[in-house]
């Protein structure tokens, strides 16, 4: 499936703007990343968070703990309604490891690769008894394994790829799948037309990215990932000294709790509103 990542800077309309590697992979070594307690600051560098260029203000804190657990939600449903086994799974570009620790509740074993030395760094001094977790720096053309994976994970990686590093990526990721093994993919799609940031991530329309897949996989599942949530909704138009007050972020957290878990038992909860700070979808496949 795909998930849309929340971006920070503006967005120029390019079409046709490939990826620059280089400048990709500088970027993503060279990421602010927080190893203090909190989990919220520590994973927002995995979504594109630096803290280099300010500190998380409580509005920023109380998405990202929705869009993290709502993630966490939907990957599970899909683990739980289509993969058969929970031998092995795979996660590629893993970020800060936060998908590969809710992927070691579910599977026996983890490996996880990302491009960022300073994520696998960070991941080992922040969770040194994850065990079930072999996470490696890599990227997909280098990264290689005989093993074959249940379940595959791909979040937020693509729109950071070219056309053709994605499908050669697909190609390898269609041996890696064990018989009836799943792939899940979480991106930024464009709503209209492909859009660019910079020259280090291009977002895709629909279209654009389905056609990337359809001749290895067909789709299983689509969820929305980015439903409106009005708990963050109305966080945000509270006065700044509000959205500062400790008790009253904790109560907004509280109540995004709930309506995850509620939103677990009945799926439909959410409603068909996007998020204005995000444009995520998920998509599940199988091999053809």
């Amino acid at each position: 499936m795909a998930f849309m990542c929340v971006m920070n800077g503006s967005i120029n309309m390019n079409m046709g703007t490939n990826v620059n590697k280089k400048a990709r992979d500088l970027y993503w070594n060279n990421i602010s990343v927080y190893n203090g307690k909190d989990e919220i600051d520590f994973h927002a560098a995995g979504a594109d968070r630096d803290l280099s260029l300010g500190a998380l203000s409580n509005a920023d804190k109380l998405y990202l703990h929705y869009r993290f657990l709502i993630e966490n939600q939907i990957v599970a449903y899909i683990i739980k309604k289509r993969v058969q086994f929970f031998k092995k799974t795979l996660d590629c570009g893993a970020g800060t490891g936060r998908i590969s620790l809710r992927l070691s509740s579910l599977f026996d074993h983890v490996d996880s690769f990302d491009i960022s030395q300073k994520f696998v760094t960070e991941f080992s001094s922040r969770y040194p008894n994850e065990r079930k977790i072999a996470f490696v720096v890599s990227d997909f053309e280098k990264y290689n394994t005989d093993k074959k994976y249940d379940f595959i994970f791909v979040g937020g990686v693509f729109m950071c790829m070219n056309d053709d590093e994605i499908k050669n990526a697909l190609l390898k990721i269609k041996g890696w799948l064990s018989p009836g093994g799943v792939l899940l993919c979480r991106d930024t799609l464009a709503k209209k037309v492909d859009s660019s940031v910079g020259f280090l991530k291009k977002y895709r329309t629909e279209n654009e990215y389905m056609s990337l897949f359809s001749d290895l996989f067909d789709v299983t599942d689509t969820l929305n990932g980015a439903n409106r949530n009005y708990f963050c909704t109305i966080f945000i138009h509270l006065p700044k000294l509000c959205q500062n007050n400790t008790s009253i972020f904790k109560f907004f957290k509280w109540c995004i709790n709930i309506f995850i878990f509620l939103d677990q038992k009945y799926i439909l909860l959410r409603g068909n509103k996007r998020h204005k700070l995000a444009n995520q979808m998920l998509y599940a496949f199988k091999s053809k």
